[in-house]
């Protein structure tokens, strides 16, 4: 009697889950829009423009709550176009404001 035993993971799609199998290369993936990788592409997000960035700043010196400021902000390009970005997406433009240079 021989021992029942489980496939090998070479025997399909050599050694990767199905869902990996299937991904693209990192360095293609959804690079129209967002956070920026370290060879300059970009990776997910809401397309976010400058008009979009100093327009956030602006209501947001003027006291709109956050939540209000992404009611408010209409994405104008990209795969996204003319929906709304995510609070946390708002949250992130009026964050790179905060951010001090360490050679200052």
């Amino acid at each position: 009697m021989s021992w029942w035993r489980w496939p090998s993971p070479s025997a399909s799609t050599s050694g990767r889950s199905p869902s990996k199998a299937r991904r693209p290369p990192a360095s293609a993936a959804g690079t129209a829009d967002g956070q920026v990788l370290g060879d300059g592409q970009q990776l997910g997000g809401a397309a976010v423009d400058d008009d979009m960035a100093a327009y956030a700043r602006s209501l947001r010196a003027n006291g709109v709550p956050v939540p209000e400021i992404a009611r408010k902000l209409v994405i104008t390009s990209g795969k996204n176009q003319g929906k709304r970005p995510s609070v946390a997406t708002v949250y992130r433009i009026l964050a790179e404001d905060d951010v001090t240079d360490p050679t200052a």
